[in-house]
């Protein structure tokens, strides 16, 4: 049977994302949002209990999943939840989003054309699926049983007074486009990956940060963790610099005039927090006129009003030479609600500072990329593609960097962990 396209299955996840049944469990919508996203991504292989409990639920590098139920815990909680969707608000919904026992690959049901008609109810239950080897990805057409009894169907909660944990799916966002051609991000498709979610609504940003759009491959890079390892470095680098990046609003938004801006930049800053293979900048608002650091590792994300009112443009600048590393720009009815405001900024700082995003292609374009970002890099490479060629380099790269504080039997797995080792 024919699968959904993506854009069918992210929009059958950012309908369960936004859902009142999903409104206050981050942790279910991070865990839902991860398999998605990566089975979006060819990688419905990768997802093992370990996998999950480090990147969904920020476990450290040891965890034992054999010994730890959580991530198995946490599943059934999911399915219990998607089912709950799928009878109430979802009961309209043309494809159905399950996660079978014994595994935690999706699979999209086809409801029938009279089940979402009539509001019927089409589910697999848990007890349908057990046992049974459904492939990754696999799509299983499903018929009405029974009618479902009336329902009410909650408007999707605002995510005011709570950072919520949208779609990580942040695509890449086309730079510099001309007049007149200008793409909303919000209108692209939403590929990627959230980060490890807290406890608390004020932590719930942080669901977008690990590598918040769909990973790159080391040729998708540009270059191979064989060169990578080998890049040239300016003499301003130090061995251990990273990116340190400043958020500003420009013009008349600085005084809180545009509300879009404003908003936007605060939302941005927020979730930089989670972002930690680069240095938040500091400076506030009302301190970012001062003269911009030298540093070639510095940056600005400045953000204002575009030539038309109906956009807002955000710029990434290099603070060393005021070149523009990638500009955006954002329609503002996308910024108009809490959820859409949520999605746009983490798509902005998604792209923007993960690994293999804006800021690490332009230093390693420029070849001011220090040792430690390059060790990131490959370390990430070899997260992403578990090749023994890319383990080979991350290990190498990581004795270099490290030298004494590291033993022949230590291997670290991501590059947030390597940042640590190096700036504790």
């Amino acid at each position: 049977m024919d699968r959904p396209t993506d854009t069918e299955i992210r929009t059958a996840l950012a309908d369960v994302l936004a859902s009142a049944v999903f409104a206050r469990s981050e942790r279910l919508r991070a865990f839902l949002s991860y398999v998605v996203t990566k089975d979006l991504a060819g990688q419905s292989m990768q997802l093992k209990g370990y996998t999950i409990a480090v990147d969904v639920f920020r476990r450290p590098d040891a965890f034992n999943a054999d010994s730890d139920p959580l991530v198995r815990v946490h599943a059934g909680k999911l399915r219990k939840l998607l089912t709950a969707f799928y009878e109430t608000e979802g009961q309209d919904a043309v494809w159905q989003i399950e996660i079978p026992k014994g595994g935690y690959a999706p699979v999209y049901l086809r409801r029938s054309a009279a089940a979402c008609s009539a509001g019927v109810t089409s589910l697999m239950t848990e007890a349908d699926v057990e046992g049974e080897s459904t492939a990754p990805g696999a799509i299983v057409s499903i018929t009405p049983s029974k009618p479902a009894p009336d329902a009410v169907v909650h408007a999707a909660p605002s995510a005011a007074g709570s950072k919520d944990m949208s779609p990580v799916e942040a695509a890449p966002v086309s730079a510099g486009p001309p007049a007149g051609s200008r793409a909303s991000i919000g209108k692209r498709a939403r590929p990627s990956w959230l980060p490890a979610p807290l406890a608390t609504p004020v932590a719930m940003i942080s669901l977008l940060p690990l590598l918040l759009f769909t990973p790159l491959s080391s040729t998708a890079l540009g270059v191979s963790p064989q060169i990578q390892a080998r890049l040239s470095l300016s003499t301003n680098a130090d061995d251990t610099d990273v990116p340190r990046v400043t958020v500003r609003v420009d013009g008349p938004a600085a005084n809180g005039d545009d509300v879009f801006a404003t908003r936007l930049a605060q939302q941005i800053r927020a979730a930089m927090d989670y972002y930690t293979v680069i240095i938040p900048g500091s400076q506030p608002d009302a301190l970012a006129w001062q003269a911009p650091s030298k540093s070639p590792l510095s940056f600005t994300i400045s953000i204002g009003p575009a030539e038309t009112d109906q956009q807002t443009r955000v710029r990434v600048s290099s603070d060393a030479t005021g070149e523009i590393v990638s500009q955006m720009w954002i329609d503002n009815e996308n910024l108009s609600n809490d959820f859409d405001l949520l999605f746009e900024s983490l798509g902005v700082a998604a792209k923007t500072l993960a690994t293999n995003g804006d800021l690490f292609h332009y230093a390693v374009d420029k070849g001011i990329s220090s040792p430690l970002m390059q060790c990131m890099l490959i370390t990430d490479t070899y997260r992403r593609e578990k090749s023994r060629d890319a383990l080979k380099e991350a290990r190498l790269c990581q004795e270099k960097l490290l030298g004494k504080r590291k033993t022949e039997s230590e291997f670290i797995i991501s590059a947030s962990e390597l940042k640590r080792n190096v700036h504790p």
